[in-house]
């Protein structure tokens, strides 16, 4: 019987803060990427993550990574125990902008039962703990062949086509899993039809199988963006409150469950010596690095990357979701007139190819922590900041009176002189603060100030041609570090960009070029 799909060492009560442990792993990986394994080292590397436990990290806590989440391999190279960070965690966790997100759909779509879990790294070879031999040959030796999360996924569907409801409105839980899972005529097929499972399902309420219990820890399939988990560990999908949002995630999930890819090695097995031969010749671990294994159309349509209709049609016939209403921040009016504009709440999710690139970045630590503190910042000053789904904060002024009672500040400034379409400071009585936040230390400072500026200009553009924000309006880029490493950048921002520029400052502050004082300050120095 089946009864842990997944594994108890891997949870999410804090899913935040598993995202940023899960970064921090893979970084790891990629420290010793190449280098032969040293568990001590490794254990030193970990004890950050988990600096109160008592034994060896790697082995107690985050080598159910590898096999689970394929953040990392460790590979039988010329005798020797080699580290290697897998591709799909070099290019989702550990750039510049990581995308958790995107890394987990792309892995757990491929994990698979039986895996390559309990392995140990002797110089005499490959090995398995005592407990994970007995566990692993139970399932191979019962012919089982699982993909835990095209399963999961794939019950949404029939159990809607059951009770005849939408998707949305459906929660799956964790007894259906594991009885579905268990099923005679399921169990032996990692890719089973939507009519089987239907034909399972109906057995299940029919009484004709029994209900099989398993371990109930769900939370960190949350980290997939696809589904989340209630307090007694029923799965729902993610109910986005935008339509593209939705539409983007139904053809995720179609693009997931269209998947046939099963690593077949380990049913072959008859012991577990040919057990440890499978995974010394690394073949496992090849195959579990989605990068690798899925074809370029595949990983861009589960990733969420680019233009899914670009490689493909739209996936969303099965799930037939009404869009949702959109939901608005509110924000400062202090005439209460009714506003016109609509304003998402953020989301861990992707849309077009605009808001992945968005949505990717605000996976970063150093972002979210830039916004919330300018939030800060600007709330403390009176005025309540907004956001979208492209704009990671904005302002408006209704009267530029409440900010500069004395007028908008002209002289000695970056924008002394400055003729702008879309900002006169000698007529503006109302007044439109965007702000870009860009993690920033100096080897990504140029690529990630190129970025910014080109996403303040779109989105102003946009935004103001939709009515969505006042006429005027003002744009700043917000780093985490003064911008020192590049000389020309100052220049360039200020005199022929005329974009602001501040910075964190620790306690929570922001600071600025002089030129750009007189402009924030009032709104930023509270």
């Amino acid at each position: 019987m089946l009864n842990d799909l997944f594994s108890h060492k891997i949870h999410a009560s804090d899913l935040e803060n598993w995202k940023r442990k899960l970064v921090k792993l893979a970084q790891v990986f990629e420290t010793f990427d190449g280098q032969p394994f040293n568990r001590q080292q490794f254990d030193t590397a970990l004890k950050f993550l988990s600096p109160t436990t008592a034994r060896s990290p790697f082995r107690d806590i985050y080598s159910i990574y590898m096999s689970i989440l394929g953040v990392g391999h460790i590979v039988r190279e010329q005798d020797l125990w080699i580290c290697r960070l897998t591709e799909t965690a070099r290019h989702y966790l550990t750039g510049a902008e990581p995308n958790v997100e995107a890394f987990c759909r792309l892995q757990l779509a491929l994990y698979q039962r039986p895996d390559g879990r309990g392995q140990q790294y002797k110089q005499a070879g490959a090995f398995l703990e005592h407990q994970s031999q007995a566990k692993t040959l139970a399932i191979i030796h019962q012919n089982y062949k699982i993909c835990p999360l095209r399963l999961i996924l794939k019950i949404f569907e029939a159990k809607a086509k059951h009770l005849n409801e939408l998707q949305d409105s459906i929660r799956v839980t964790p007894e259906e899993v594991y009885t579905l899972a268990n099923a005679p005529s399921l169990k032996s097929n990692p890719s089973p039809s939507i009519r089987d499972i239907r034909e399972a399902l109906n057995d299940f309420y029919n009484g004709a199988l029994p209900i099989i219990q398993g371990e109930r820890r769900f939370p960190f399939l949350e980290a997939t963006g696809l589904l989340i988990v209630d307090h007694n560990n029923n799965l729902s999908l993610y109910p986005y409150r935008n339509p593209e949002l939705n539409a983007q995630r139904n053809r995720q999930i179609e693009a997931i469950k269209s998947l046939e890819y099963f690593f077949e090695g380990f049913n072959h097995c008859i012991d577990i010596e040919e057990v440890y031969e499978v995974l010394e010749e690394g073949k496992w671990s090849e195959y579990f690095d989605a990068c690798k294994t899925l074809t370029s159309i595949e990983v861009q349509a589960i990733a969420g990357e680019v233009l899914i209709a670009v490689t493909t049609e739209p996936l969303t016939r099965t799930f037939q979701s009404q869009p949702q209403p959109i939901s608005r921040l509110a924000k400062r009016n202090p005439s209460n007139k009714p506003s016109s504009k609509t304003f998402l709440q953020r989301q861990p999710q992707r849309a077009n190819p605009e808001n992945t690139k968005v949505l990717m970045e605000r996976r970063n630590a150093w972002h979210e922590l830039l916004v919330e503190k300018m939030r800060t910042r600007i709330e403390a000053s009176g005025f309540t900041s907004w956001e979208t789904e492209l704009i990671d904060l904005g302002v408006d002024i209704d009267n530029t009176a409440q900010l500069y009672p004395n007028g908008i500040p002209n002289r000695g400034t970056y924008l002394e002189d400055a003729n702008l379409a879309y900002f006169n400071p000698q007529n503006s009585h109302q007044l439109t603060f965007i702000f870009e936040m860009k993690s920033s230390d100096d080897s990504i400072l140029g690529e990630q100030v190129r970025k910014a500026v080109s996403q303040l200009y779109e989105y102003r553009y946009l935004h103001r041609k939709n009515e969505q924000i006042h006429e005027d309006c003002i744009l700043a880029i917000v780093l985490q570090s003064p911008p020192t490493s590049i000389p020309w950048l100052k220049e360039y921002l200020l005199n022929d960009r005329y974009i602001s520029v501040c910075w964190f400052q620790g306690n929570d502050s922001f600071d600025c070029f002089d030129e750009c004082r007189p402009i924030l300050d009032p709104l930023i120095a509270s």
